[in-house]
């Protein structure tokens, strides 16, 4: 809203709605069920690891067996992202905290890159109506990159590229 202390913001790969990405990311197609998937479980279960005493240091308490056996990134969000910050569940946590609902209050410059192959945000959930109807967003849409794969060669990503640009083009003209 018009509170926002910041000047501008990016969004890249951006899950708009947090269920139908997970529903999106559980799709048993090869890439999520052997690339995504396991690469973003084991991501969040090793920050969960990693950080395991401070998590449990507060009021609430969690299942040790139960997240022993967790395989899917909805799991996750159940047995622990939803109850560390105070969510009854992962469609608690979901509802209350995808972004898509909050952005016809943005006021500043906003870019999204998005794409349209992309697994974990899949075209369907693009909110294009919200883009089209708020002037301070920018949907930046491309037909391939995955997620977070806009690979111009085996080393480098040309995404920096435009947002650079965007940056260099908000700050040099906003006051």
């Amino acid at each position: 809203g018009d509170a926002c202390p910041l000047r501008a913001a990016i969004s890249v790969c951006n899950p708009y709605d947090l269920s139908a990405s997970s529903d999106a990311i559980d799709m048993p197609t090869f890439r999520n069920k052997h690339v995504y998937a396991p690469a973003m479980l084991m991501g969040l279960m090793q920050l969960y690891r990693r950080h395991k005493k401070v998590i449990e240091s507060g009021p609430v308490e969690f299942d040790a067996v139960a997240i022993s056996k967790i395989k899917r990134i909805r799991e996750f969000d159940d047995l622990i992202t939803s109850r560390a910050f105070g969510y009854e569940d992962s469609a608690d946590y979901y509802g209350k905290c995808s972004c898509a609902q909050f952005m016809p209050n943005i006021r500043i410059p906003f870019l999204a890159l998005s794409s349209l192959d992309d697994p974990v945000c899949p075209e369907r959930i693009i909110p294009r109506d919200t883009f089209r109807s708020n002037p301070y967003l920018i949907l930046a849409l491309t037909q391939y990159g995955g997620h977070l794969g806009y690979h111009e060669s085996m080393t480098s990503s040309w995404y920096p590229r435009p947002i650079t640009e965007f940056c260099a083009a908000m700050f040099n003209r906003l006051p």
